[in-house]
């Protein structure tokens, strides 16, 4: 006898993983999902996420990193800059750079996070 077996072409759930400058893309991608009207993820793990490339906006965590022995502040800056390398890109304007500018109307479609 033979047996036929099907296989699903698509996993059931797919979660988003990403930290750092992971949870950066992680959520961009999410925000580009959802104005797309693609199929979203079934959650996303955000794991300490760089929301806010805004170089001049001095967040408390951008504070805080002013004496981090691990990541310091001037290093920081260099990442944010090698990411945003077009000078043309405004990352106090745009959310697939600074997701923390995500419309509410957009988070509200959001998977669980």
């Amino acid at each position: 006898m033979v047996f036929k077996q099907v296989y699903r072409l698509y996993p059931e759930k797919i979660v988003i993983v990403g930290d750092s400058a992971g949870g950066n893309l992680a959520a961009a991608l999410t925000t580009l999902l959802i104005q797309w009207k693609l199929p979203l993820p079934t959650g996303i793990v955000l794991v300490y996420p760089a929301l806010n490339l805004n170089l001049n906006d001095y967040t408390p965590s951008q504070l805080t990193a002013l004496n981090d022995m691990i990541l310091p502040h001037t290093f920081l800056k260099l990442c944010q800059k090698a990411y945003i390398r077009d000078e043309r890109l405004k990352p106090d304007q745009d959310p697939f750079i600074s997701p923390i500018l995500t419309p509410d109307s957009v988070l509200a479609s959001y998977p669980k996070t």
